[in-house]
């Protein structure tokens, strides 16, 4: 878990998405390639964010609970606003509301 400063009491970040990324060159359609190596939760995420698995969210939930259990008090829970809204679905917001749902924290 990684402390957030800010004008609040606590914040936190449950992990990091990626550990490393190595640009490659590019592909024949000229989009960048990367050879990135990710945390457990970042590759979820992947998963959930650009493959629309939304089979990994209990996992997701599952390891961000594991983090929870170490803080006292969570008042409530704040989303980092979606990159691109035009998404079928917003990975974010999907997991907070799941995420609300099973802890009771708004």
């Amino acid at each position: 878990m990684i402390k957030i400063d800010g004008n609040w009491k606590a914040g936190y970040a449950i992990d990091l998405h990626t550990i490393s990324s190595v640009y490659l060159g590019d592909n024949l359609d000229g989009e960048p390639q990367f050879d990135n190596d990710r945390s457990e939760m970042g590759e979820l995420i992947n998963r959930l964010k650009y493959h629309s698995d939304e089979t990994v969210v209990p996992k997701i939930i599952e390891l961000i609970n594991k983090n929870l259990k170490n803080i006292k008090a969570v008042d409530f829970i704040i989303p980092v606003p979606p990159s691109n809204l035009n998404r079928a679905f917003q990975p974010v917001y999907k997991i907070v509301e799941e995420l609300s749902r099973n802890s009771t924290v708004p």
